[in-house]
């Protein structure tokens, strides 16, 4: 696939070079954003409102009620794992998934390392966020 006009400085595959055994996680820089290019016709396929406007748009909380200020520490598994951690985290952010914050956010969620098959760094949000999240739910219509 060749780089689009203006895109030839941006690498086709970010990985985090930490030292661990297992798969390395790599994201290809090509793939996030592809269903936006596609034009395709969503009603086609019968999608609901919210899974078109979650393509288009990206995903986007919903709240019962705004969650409390809270920062909670990382778990112990990211505490232990902190060089996988912190190049995961440099990944995400070359990927343009995360960006540094000047403040602390109004809300900060713990991380965990997580191995199944391969590393993982997951966000907890359990007790900080779930909580106060509106449930939604998917339908699906099979033709």
């Amino acid at each position: 696939m060749q780089a689009k006009e203006g895109e030839s400085h941006v690498p086709f595959s970010f990985t985090n070079q930490s030292e661990h055994s297992g798969k390395a996680l790599v994201t290809d820089s090509r793939v996030p954003g592809r269903l936006l290019g596609m034009q395709l016709k969503y009603e086609e396929f019968g999608a609901e409102e919210y899974v078109v406007e979650t393509v288009r748009s990206g995903y986007r909380l919903l709240f019962d009620e705004e969650p409390p200020a809270s920062f909670c520490r990382n778990n112990k598994s990211a505490l232990s794992d902190s060089v996988f951690v912190r190049a995961e985290l440099e990944r995400l952010e070359q990927l343009g998934c995360i960006v540094r914050v000047e403040q602390r956010p109004h809300v900060t969620l713990p991380l965990s390392s997580v191995f199944s098959g391969k590393k993982r760094l997951v966000v907890d949000a359990s007790r900080g966020l779930n909580p106060y999240c509106t449930a939604r739910g998917i339908k699906v219509r099979l033709s």
